[in-house]
């Protein structure tokens, strides 16, 4: 399925991790779906509801803030910060190391964690049809690196991997509203990833 927009130049363009953007953005509090029905469940899958947090701060968790994908402080009632993960497509979809495709859909949005087009752009969010095949919307993890943490990476390009931007030590680690974006493996806690099952 190919992409369905044209992207403009991202400020992600040859960035590097010393800027400030992250630093300098106001996010605001995400909305309350508790009372809105199903909030797209048509469209949500049969599967495991997870939490999605990153190793460099276990307090936060991927969310969805004004349709885009970031860390946000882990509030368990929120189900923007829950996913499910689609593993339909695992029997017969592999990286290139064997490891099984998944898809990870939001349970506020019905919208799945979508590929960034390009290296340090942001990953996206996509509309989703379950049992459709989306080379675009599947993952893979990587071998468990150490308590459970793994790189979650695109199941075509595994070299690619889920990155918090700017959220490595020496840029000050996780904020709320850091960015997801697609970076190479650069061996630091902001690209190891836990999928924890959400009660």
């Amino acid at each position: 399925m190919a992409y369905s927009q044209q992207y403009e130049r991202s400020e992600y363009d040859d960035c590097e991790y010393g800027s400030t953007y992250c630093n300098e953005q106001q996010f605001p509090k995400y909305k309350d779906y508790s009372t809105q029905g199903s909030y797209g469940r048509q469209r949500i899958p049969q599967g495991q509801i997870m939490r999605v947090c990153c190793k460099a701060n276990p307090d936060y968790a991927l969310g969805v803030r004004d349709g885009k994908v970031m860390l946000v402080y882990y509030n368990p009632s929120d189900p923007t910060q829950q996913w499910v993960k689609d593993e339909t497509w695992s029997n017969r979809v592999r990286d290139e190391v064997g490891h099984p495709a998944f898809c990870l859909v939001n349970k506020a949005t019905g919208q799945a964690l979508r590929h960034a087009p390009a290296a340090c752009r942001e990953v996206l969010l996509s509309e989703y049809e379950a049992g459709s095949f989306d080379e675009s919307v599947m993952w893979s993890e990587s071998e468990d690196m150490g308590y459970g943490y793994r790189t979650i990476r695109m199941a075509n390009n595994i070299g690619l991997n889920l990155d918090a931007f700017q959220a490595d030590r020496k840029n000050g680690g996780v904020r709320e509203g850091t960015h997801a974006v697609l970076w190479k493996w650069n061996k630091q806690e902001n690209q190891l990833w836990k999928l924890s099952p959400c009660y």
